[in-house]
């Protein structure tokens, strides 16, 4: 898989199928072949973004930071998009699924053995720390309720 650079800047990680309804079809697409576990993708319009898969679909994830925040995840992906790309106009893109976050340098996102790297921002879905065990939660038995965290800055 080629590995992308993507520019410093406002970027707003989460799962994407909470704010890329308007082309949910064609990121889908976007994710087969050498992309089906994930990486960079460009879309037909020139909006760039990384996205990866999590190592244990959906459920809840928290990330390494000394706050220790949460997301949410729904299609399997964790994703990492410039805020300015995600159209605000559309009532169903839904910032609360994630959390939006200053990246100050040039960053490579990756992924290894399931922890997920956006710049400063690590998440960690391999469930393999054994000292964080809330590091991911099933939320499979739940009620559909959208109890979402707020799309705080960080």
């Amino acid at each position: 898989m080629s590995i992308k650079q993507l520019p410093a800047g406002r970027y707003w990680i989460g799962d994407p199928c909470y704010v890329l309804h308007e082309v949910w079809d064609e990121c889908c697409e976007a994710l087969t072949g050498e992309l089906q576990h994930g990486g960079v993708i460009t879309l037909k319009d020139g909006r760039t973004f990384a996205c990866f898969s999590t190592a244990y679909g959906d459920g809840t994830y928290c990330d390494r930071s000394e706050r220790n925040k949460l997301y949410g995840v729904d299609a399997g992906l964790i994703g990492c998009i410039r805020v300015a790309d995600i159209d605000s106009s559309n009532g169903n893109n839904m910032l609360s699924g994630g959390h939006v976050h200053e990246i100050t340098h040039p960053f490579e996102p990756h992924a290894d053995e399931g922890v997920l790297t956006f710049g400063h921002v690590s998440i960690d879905t391999s469930g393999g720390d054994e000292d964080d065990s809330d590091m991911y939660e099933d939320d499979s038995d739940e009620d559909d309720e959208d109890e979402g965290d707020e799309g705080d800055e960080a």
